[in-house]
């Protein structure tokens, strides 16, 4: 081992993302292309810069928009995720999609 003096953060979990972008005022963090109104406190992921993600209404949401799929849960859900998509691969009609 040794000694350093960075900081450590698992950015294999969602909620870490927040931690590593700016947040807009209500505290929405954003990567991507979004338009938040009346909205606070949400993760919103997209790999596409031409597809638009638009919040509204809501808060502590994950939304995470890629090639083939789109997530949406609550922030209190973020540890179950891996879980979820366990799942989708175990069901025949969805597996190629993960």
């Amino acid at each position: 081992m040794v000694e350093s003096s960075f900081d450590w953060d698992d950015v294999g979990e969602w909620p870490a993302v927040e931690r590593h972008y700016p947040a807009d005022e209500a505290g929405n963090v954003v990567r991507g292309v979004a338009h938040i109104q009346d909205s606070s406190n949400n993760i919103v992921f997209s790999r596409d810069d031409d597809h638009l993600v638009a919040l509204l209404g809501v808060q502590n949401l994950i939304v995470v928009n890629t090639d083939d799929a789109t997530l949406v849960c609550h922030k209190d859900k973020a540890q179950e995720i891996k879980a979820l998509v366990q799942a989708i691969g175990a069901k025949e009609a969805l597996k190629h999609l993960i």
